[in-house]
């Protein structure tokens, strides 16, 4: 059993079936964020989860949505460790912008892009999002 299948046990307790939560939102991307190779076990909880192309999809969306995500950030951008539930402030509206983007809600979207990223970088983050949002879109 490897170190993170407690980590994936406890995700799929937190979620609804057929449906990404927060929690495996967060996880993956203080994953990817934190750790050299740490895209792998993101790699391998989705793929477990949905499928090898799903799986494929999303960790390159949400590295993609990290790299675009520092560059534009108005502030130091501030994620949690494995270890913190609750949601830093930046991961908060990062959530909330990703979920306002599933639903096509643009003004919500971009209320929460006010705050996260810089004018001029919000089109390239906002892009981000929905490349994101798309690759959970598409059927498992």
């Amino acid at each position: 059993m490897s170190a993170v299948e407690p980590v994936f046990a406890e995700l799929r307790r937190a979620a609804k079936p057929g449906e990404p939560c927060a929690a495996w939102l967060l996880w993956s991307l203080r994953r990817i964020d934190a750790e050299p190779g740490g895209d792998w076990d993101v790699h391998t909880f989705w793929q477990r989860e949905w499928n090898e192309a799903a799986a494929f999809d999303i960790v390159c969306a949400l590295a993609r949505l990290l790299s675009v995500l520092r560059a534009a950030a108005r502030r130091p951008l501030q994620l949690g460790g494995d270890a913190s539930a609750a949601p830093t402030a930046h991961e908060a509206s990062l959530l909330a912008a990703l979920s306002a983007a599933c639903r096509g809600e643009a003004t919500r979207c971009e209320a929460h892009l006010l705050w996260l990223a810089r004018a001029a970088a919000r089109a390239d983050l906002r892009a981000a999002l929905e490349e994101v949002a798309a690759s959970f879109a598409r059927p498992a």
